[in-house]
């Protein structure tokens, strides 16, 4: 079944580029309208006019999810164009490899500022919107696989998307007498180049794949997927959930022979 969002206003944070970019663009291509979201003033302003091109339902503001001040004018900036949203998708995210015993204070903040605090204060002031005009709404968080598995260097990227999906568990319970759904979608490792974001080193993806049972890295498109469906009316009866989008890799290592029989 085809999904269709026609009528439906989402809000997309971090959508300057890559996956964010490539989310709101399918939302656009299955007739919703929607509001782009980043804190680089000309890499908005292109992928805006890149999307003008084929589609009149898109707009663009610069704003800083991590702060409340910034949050509150996204919200209120997009409700004056669409006048209301019925889908927040929390996208914005940065990572850094820093090896544990280097993390700077300034760098934990910025990314648990950026992971956590910014889909906790978007998500807050999207859901009182959506408990006082009636509508409820749907809330996906773009989490990771690292909130399950984690490698060196990654403790406050992996710390951060841990505690997105306790969160997202969290705010289901709470919401969902209002009839909001809040769920998460957590990539694998993917292929950003295609879509004007930074791809793996190849080094790095011939190890990882070697843990992959479907052998490759993930496309854009197989998340976009996960994540429309999680938006749509098809999911009404899904929250607190998150779709694992890793091709197997969280399930366990597909490099270790069968277990030899026991002897005896």
């Amino acid at each position: 079944m085809l999904i269709e969002f026609a009528d439906k206003v989402v809000l997309v944070t971090g959508s300057s580029g890559g996956f964010g970019l490539a989310t709101a663009e399918a939302f656009l291509e299955s007739g919703a309208s929607v509001m782009l979201n980043g804190t680089k003033p000309q890499k908005l302003e292109t992928a805006l006019e890149g999307l003008k091109d084929r589609f009149e339902n898109v707009e663009a503001r610069v704003a800083d999810i991590s702060t409340r001040a910034g949050v509150e004018d996204l919200i209120d900036e997009t409700q004056r164009r669409f006048k209301s949203i019925d889908i927040l998708v929390n996208n914005a995210g940065i990572t850094q490899n820093t090896a544990f015993l280097e993390i700077s204070e300034t760098q934990w903040d910025r990314v648990l500022d950026t992971n956590l605090k910014g889909s906790f204060l978007t998500s807050q002031a999207f859901a009182k919107q959506a408990i006082a005009s009636g509508r409820g709404g749907k809330i996906v968080n773009i989490l990771s696989g690292n909130y399950l598995w984690t490698r060196a260097g990654s403790a406050h990227y992996s710390s951060s998307k841990a505690a997105l999906e306790m969160l997202t568990r969290s705010m289901s319970i709470e919401l969902g007498p209002h009839r909001i759904n809040v769920n998460g979608v957590a990539p694998g490792l993917m292929d950003l180049a295609r879509r004007g974001g930074r791809g793996p080193a190849q080094a790095f993806v011939d190890i990882y794949v070697k843990d992959v049972p479907m052998g490759r890295i993930g496309h854009v498109e197989d998340v976009t997927g996960a994540v429309l469906f999680m938006a749509s009316a098809q999911a009404d009866f899904i929250t607190g959930s998150t779709i694992l989008v890793d091709g197997g890799y969280a399930a366990g290592r597909v490099d270790l022979p069968l277990a030899p029989p026991p002897e005896g």
